[in-house]
Protein backbone atom coordinates (compact mmCIF):
# COMPACT_ATOMS: atom_id res chain seq x y z
CA UNK A 1 0.00 0.00 0.00
CA UNK A 2 2.86 2.25 0.67
CA UNK A 3 6.45 2.87 1.67
CA UNK A 4 8.77 5.23 3.22
CA UNK A 5 12.51 5.94 2.12
CA UNK A 6 13.56 6.93 5.81
CA UNK A 7 17.42 7.60 3.95
CA UNK A 8 15.75 9.85 1.25
CA UNK A 9 13.71 11.92 3.93
CA UNK A 10 14.75 14.33 6.69
CA UNK A 11 13.28 13.01 9.32
CA UNK A 12 14.28 12.73 12.74
CA UNK A 13 12.85 11.11 16.53
CA UNK A 14 10.54 9.19 17.13
CA UNK A 15 10.89 8.42 13.00
CA UNK A 16 13.58 6.40 11.88
CA UNK A 17 16.32 8.19 10.37
CA UNK A 18 17.45 4.94 8.02
CA UNK A 19 15.66 2.30 6.40
CA UNK A 20 12.75 1.39 4.50
CA UNK A 21 9.03 0.84 5.74
CA UNK A 22 6.59 -0.92 4.30
CA UNK A 23 2.88 -1.07 4.89
CA UNK A 24 0.64 -3.61 3.19
CA UNK A 25 -2.97 -4.42 3.51
CA UNK A 26 -5.12 -7.61 1.86
CA UNK A 27 -7.15 -7.22 -0.87
CA UNK A 28 -10.25 -8.56 0.80
CA UNK A 29 -13.69 -6.25 0.43
CA UNK A 30 -12.93 -5.08 4.12
CA UNK A 31 -9.02 -3.91 2.79
CA UNK A 32 -7.13 -5.95 5.47
CA UNK A 33 -8.72 -4.58 8.57
CA UNK A 34 -10.45 -6.68 11.52
CA UNK A 35 -12.27 -4.62 13.08
CA UNK A 36 -12.00 -7.73 16.31
CA UNK A 37 -8.92 -7.67 16.54
CA UNK A 38 -6.58 -4.41 14.82
CA UNK A 39 -3.51 -5.53 16.15
CA UNK A 40 -3.06 -8.86 15.01
CA UNK A 41 -0.89 -8.45 11.69
CA UNK A 42 -2.95 -11.52 9.46
CA UNK A 43 -4.56 -9.13 6.96
CA UNK A 44 -2.08 -6.54 7.14
CA UNK A 45 1.34 -6.05 7.72
CA UNK A 46 4.18 -3.15 8.73
CA UNK A 47 7.43 -4.13 7.60
CA UNK A 48 10.45 -2.24 8.49
CA UNK A 49 13.97 -2.94 7.10
CA UNK A 50 16.50 -0.88 8.92
CA UNK A 51 19.23 -1.90 5.89
CA UNK A 52 17.68 -1.50 2.43
CA UNK A 53 19.34 -3.22 -0.88
CA UNK A 54 19.64 -0.78 -3.57
CA UNK A 55 20.87 -3.99 -5.50
CA UNK A 56 17.05 -5.28 -5.47
CA UNK A 57 15.48 -4.54 -8.95
CA UNK A 58 11.89 -4.49 -9.76
CA UNK A 59 12.33 -6.98 -12.24
CA UNK A 60 13.77 -9.27 -9.50
CA UNK A 61 10.03 -8.50 -6.82
CA UNK A 62 7.62 -9.36 -10.26
CA UNK A 63 9.15 -12.82 -10.12
CA UNK A 64 8.18 -13.35 -6.67
CA UNK A 65 4.62 -13.10 -7.99
CA UNK A 66 3.38 -11.15 -5.12
CA UNK A 67 -0.03 -9.37 -6.22
CA UNK A 68 -0.05 -5.78 -7.29
CA UNK A 69 -2.04 -2.95 -6.64
CA UNK A 70 -2.80 -2.13 -9.80
CA UNK A 71 -4.62 -5.68 -10.67
CA UNK A 72 -6.39 -5.78 -6.98
CA UNK A 73 -9.79 -5.99 -7.08
CA UNK A 74 -10.39 -4.08 -4.00
CA UNK A 75 -7.07 -1.81 -2.88
CA UNK A 76 -7.62 1.51 -1.93
CA UNK A 77 -4.50 2.82 -3.91
CA UNK A 78 -5.55 3.35 -7.49
CA UNK A 79 -1.84 3.34 -8.75
CA UNK A 80 1.51 4.59 -8.30
CA UNK A 81 2.36 7.91 -6.54
CA UNK A 82 5.45 9.55 -4.83
CA UNK A 83 5.61 10.45 -1.07
CA UNK A 84 7.64 13.25 0.07
CA UNK A 85 7.40 14.34 3.80
CA UNK A 86 7.28 17.86 4.96
CA UNK A 87 7.38 19.46 8.76
CA UNK A 88 4.49 20.76 9.05
CA UNK A 89 2.78 22.36 12.38
CA UNK A 90 -1.02 19.81 13.15
CA UNK A 91 -3.94 21.02 15.12
CA UNK A 92 -5.96 18.36 17.02
CA UNK A 93 -8.99 17.18 15.67
CA UNK A 94 -12.27 16.92 17.49
CA UNK A 95 -12.22 13.24 17.17
CA UNK A 96 -8.92 12.51 18.51
CA UNK A 97 -8.88 10.35 21.88
CA UNK A 98 -6.63 13.45 23.70
CA UNK A 99 -9.07 15.77 22.48
CA UNK A 100 -11.83 15.89 25.63
CA UNK A 101 -8.94 16.25 28.19
CA UNK A 102 -7.36 18.95 26.04
CA UNK A 103 -10.51 20.62 25.99
CA UNK A 104 -11.33 20.82 29.61
CA UNK A 105 -7.81 22.12 30.41
CA UNK A 106 -8.47 24.69 27.88
CA UNK A 107 -12.08 25.68 29.11
CA UNK A 108 -10.56 26.13 32.71
CA UNK A 109 -7.78 28.76 31.13
CA UNK A 110 -9.96 30.52 29.86
CA UNK A 111 -13.52 30.42 31.98
CA UNK A 112 -12.02 29.50 35.39
CA UNK A 113 -14.90 26.80 35.58
CA UNK A 114 -14.40 22.93 35.69
CA UNK A 115 -15.37 20.26 33.77
CA UNK A 116 -15.13 16.57 33.39
CA UNK A 117 -12.61 15.54 31.37
CA UNK A 118 -15.39 13.22 28.98
CA UNK A 119 -17.28 16.23 28.84
CA UNK A 120 -18.41 16.70 24.93
CA UNK A 121 -17.49 20.58 24.13
CA UNK A 122 -21.42 20.74 22.05
CA UNK A 123 -22.29 20.16 25.43
CA UNK A 124 -20.42 22.80 26.90
CA UNK A 125 -20.37 25.96 24.44
CA UNK A 126 -23.28 27.57 22.92
CA UNK A 127 -24.47 27.02 19.39
CA UNK A 128 -22.05 30.03 18.01
CA UNK A 129 -19.24 28.95 19.76
CA UNK A 130 -19.79 25.24 18.32
CA UNK A 131 -19.67 26.24 15.01
CA UNK A 132 -16.31 28.66 15.39
CA UNK A 133 -15.26 25.25 16.79
CA UNK A 134 -15.65 23.12 13.78
CA UNK A 135 -15.03 25.15 11.36
CA UNK A 136 -11.51 25.52 12.83
CA UNK A 137 -10.65 22.26 14.23
CA UNK A 138 -12.69 20.18 11.31
CA UNK A 139 -10.05 18.61 8.64
CA UNK A 140 -11.06 20.85 5.21
CA UNK A 141 -13.12 18.09 3.63
CA UNK A 142 -11.59 19.72 -0.04
CA UNK A 143 -8.21 18.60 0.40
CA UNK A 144 -6.29 15.15 1.54
CA UNK A 145 -4.92 14.73 4.90
CA UNK A 146 -2.19 12.78 4.54
CA UNK A 147 0.52 12.60 7.45
CA UNK A 148 2.73 10.39 9.83
CA UNK A 149 2.86 11.72 13.36
CA UNK A 150 0.81 14.70 14.07
CA UNK A 151 -3.65 14.46 15.07
CA UNK A 152 -5.72 11.84 13.30
CA UNK A 153 -8.91 12.19 12.10
CA UNK A 154 -11.93 9.96 11.33
CA UNK A 155 -15.21 10.12 9.65
CA UNK A 156 -16.65 7.82 13.03
CA UNK A 157 -14.72 7.20 16.01
CA UNK A 158 -11.28 6.96 17.21
CA UNK A 159 -10.70 3.12 17.91
CA UNK A 160 -8.51 3.93 21.03
CA UNK A 161 -11.86 4.48 22.87
CA UNK A 162 -11.38 0.70 23.43
CA UNK A 163 -9.45 0.65 26.56
CA UNK A 164 -7.22 -2.50 24.54
CA UNK A 165 -6.20 0.29 22.14
CA UNK A 166 -5.37 3.18 24.74
CA UNK A 167 -1.80 2.86 24.53
CA UNK A 168 -1.68 3.23 21.22
CA UNK A 169 -0.76 7.03 21.32
CA UNK A 170 1.22 7.69 17.93
CA UNK A 171 -0.05 8.40 14.69
CA UNK A 172 2.51 6.22 12.48
CA UNK A 173 0.63 7.22 9.14
CA UNK A 174 -2.83 8.34 7.71
CA UNK A 175 -3.74 8.23 4.85
CA UNK A 176 -6.66 9.88 3.27
CA UNK A 177 -9.10 9.60 0.43
CA UNK A 178 -7.82 11.42 -2.65
CA UNK A 179 -10.24 12.06 -5.62
CA UNK A 180 -9.83 9.46 -7.95
CA UNK A 181 -6.43 8.24 -6.58
CA UNK A 182 -7.40 6.66 -3.01
CA UNK A 183 -10.64 6.02 -2.04
CA UNK A 184 -11.58 4.33 1.41
CA UNK A 185 -15.12 3.54 0.93
CA UNK A 186 -17.05 5.92 1.01
CA UNK A 187 -14.50 8.58 1.10
CA UNK A 188 -13.17 7.74 4.26
CA UNK A 189 -9.62 7.46 5.93
CA UNK A 190 -6.98 4.85 7.22
CA UNK A 191 -4.94 5.14 10.29
CA UNK A 192 -1.86 3.28 11.68
CA UNK A 193 -1.33 3.61 15.34
CA UNK A 194 1.77 2.35 17.28
CA UNK A 195 3.18 2.68 21.15
CA UNK A 196 5.53 5.61 21.05
CA UNK A 197 8.37 3.00 22.81
CA UNK A 198 7.42 0.76 20.03
CA UNK A 199 8.17 3.22 17.55
CA UNK A 200 11.30 4.36 19.48
CA UNK A 201 12.69 0.55 19.21
CA UNK A 202 11.99 0.70 15.58
CA UNK A 203 9.52 -2.64 16.59
CA UNK A 204 6.36 -2.30 14.02
CA UNK A 205 4.84 -5.59 15.00
CA UNK A 206 2.75 -3.87 17.65
CA UNK A 207 0.88 -1.79 15.17
CA UNK A 208 -2.88 -0.60 14.86
CA UNK A 209 -4.66 -0.70 11.64
CA UNK A 210 -8.08 1.07 11.69
CA UNK A 211 -9.95 2.79 8.58
CA UNK A 212 -13.60 3.73 8.22
CA UNK A 213 -15.82 6.53 6.36
CA UNK A 214 -18.96 8.14 6.28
Amino acid sequence: MAQINFEKEKTSSPLPTKGLLQFFIADDDIMGVNFDDQITQTNFRVIYHENIDYAITKESVEQLEIPSSEKADNHPVKGEYKISLTKNKDYITLHDIKFNKIFAQAYKEVYGKEIKSDEKYYNVLDNEDVEKFEKELEPDSDSANHKMLGYSFFTQEDPRYNKKYENYDTLLLQLDSDGDYILWGDMGVANFFIPKKALEDKDFSNVLYNWDCS
